[in-house]
């Protein structure tokens, strides 16, 4: 879903999935290696209620100091490899709500903390709507 909403161009036998302290996955892009170290930001309480078939209403939503947090939890550990992207994503939890507001001030934080991160992009994954938006490291 990732590829897809990306707009990657995978050489899709590439693609491994790796064991800490490697990223959760490499594959060739243009000729390319890279890694790319995955993690969920969503509600616990509804993804338990998911997983158990349960439905939920939850006030929820993915806001910007998730995105931060995740980030700088992800950055503060060691990987091995060379150019790794981070990519973010929900679960049951929609992402959407960063797509909608004040985005201008949220991207600007989002931004600042991939630059001072060890990521070479950030991405944000809105499994729901099938849209990937990504911020490159400067």
């Amino acid at each position: 879903m990732f590829v897809q909403a990306a707009g990657l161009k995978v050489e899709s036998d590439s693609i491994r999935q790796l064991d800490p302290p490697s990223p959760d996955l490499t594959c060739i892009i243009e000729d390319n290696e890279r890694g790319f170290e995955l993690t969920l930001l969503t509600d616990e309480t509804i993804e338990r209620k998911v997983r158990l078939g349960r439905s939920g209403y939850s006030n929820f939503r993915i806001d910007v100091e998730g995105v931060v947090n995740a980030i700088r939890s992800k950055n503060a550990k060691n990987y091995l490899g060379g150019c790794i992207d981070l990519v973010i994503h929900e679960g049951a939890t929609p992402i959407d709500g960063l797509w909608v507001g004040a985005q201008s001030e949220a991207f600007r934080m989002i931004q600042a903390e991939t630059d001072s991160s060890k990521f070479a992009r950030v991405w944000l994954l809105d499994m729901t709507n099938m849209r990937a938006l990504t911020f490159l490291k400067a």
